[in-house]
């Protein structure tokens, strides 16, 4: 018998109906649990197969990079180590005064006052500069990060907190020529800025980096100074402008720091 008009609407609509809830069921997000992950390690060496392209892409560019790391800036006559465990190193000390120097610049021109000393972090100081000469390569093996200069105004009490500190660290944290820190033991026996005692009706501005003005390797004297100054100037910076202006490095050990 034949199938009537209506019959045939009504087997369509019954079939486009069913259609349409299979594809809303596939679509339909589900609760799917992870059962098993899997990985490896790609070792990222020698063993891995260049790219040609690639190679000729980068190569001038390497090239450029090499050629400016490579250039000769300066001249050192001694090893400029960095020794964490020692009262101070010939690096450190170089590294804080030109620092200062530098940092004091921009500090002075834009408040009309002047740092009274430098701190900087041993940690902060990644590599020695060997006797000889010195290369723009040097400036970011011994500085790589993007550490920038700060000016803190402490207090003399929190000046003091910052000498306990460092005798209790034992480490070279670098400090600038103008500070002179005696310790026996751990305990600080003696400190004179510029040869004088520290006046406890004084504030002092205190030239270090942004790690440490947030309290970085638990220098938490830092936090809550009564001004901070931002020199927009980053350490490796003043380290490269440093290196371009001199000839010879002079740097020695001078007994800024002595541990008793």
């Amino acid at each position: 018998m034949p199938t009537s008009k209506q019959t045939l609407k009504t087997i369509f609509i019954l079939s486009f109906v069913s259609f349409i809830f299979i594809i809303a069921q596939s679509c339909a997000p589900k609760n799917l649990v992870l059962t098993k992950m899997e990985g490896k390690q790609i070792a990222i060496d020698s063993t891995m197969a260049t790219d040609a392209a690639i190679e000729a892409y980068v190569a001038p560019y390497r090239e450029r990079l090499e050629s400016e790391m490579n250039t000769v800036l300066a001249y050192t006559p001694i090893e400029l180590t960095r020794e964490r465990n020692e009262p101070e190193t010939p690096l450190g000390n170089f590294l804080a005064d030109l620092c200062y120097h530098k940092g004091n610049k921009v500090f002075n021109s834009r408040t009309g006052k002047n740092i009274d000393f430098v701190l900087l972090n041993i940690g902060g100081v990644r590599a020695s500069i060997g006797k000889g000469d010195v290369y723009v390569r040097n400036a970011y093996e011994v500085m790589p990060f993007e550490n920038s200069l700060v000016v803190a105004e402490l207090t003399y009490d929190k000046v003091q907190e910052l000498f306990q500190y460092y005798g209790v660290s034992g480490s070279a944290h670098p400090i600038s020529k103008h500070l002179k820190l005696v310790f026996n033991g751990k305990t600080l026996e003696s400190a004179t800025l510029n040869g004088a005692a520290l006046n406890p009706n004084q504030t002092y501005f205190v030239l270090t980096n942004d790690y440490l003005i947030n309290g970085g390797d638990n220098m938490n004297f830092f936090l809550n100074p009564i001004s901070t100054t931002v020199l927009d100037y980053k350490v490796r910076a003043a380290l490269l402008d440093e290196l371009h202006e001199i000839d010879t490095i002079q740097s020695h050990l001078d007994g800024r720091v002595v541990r008793k």
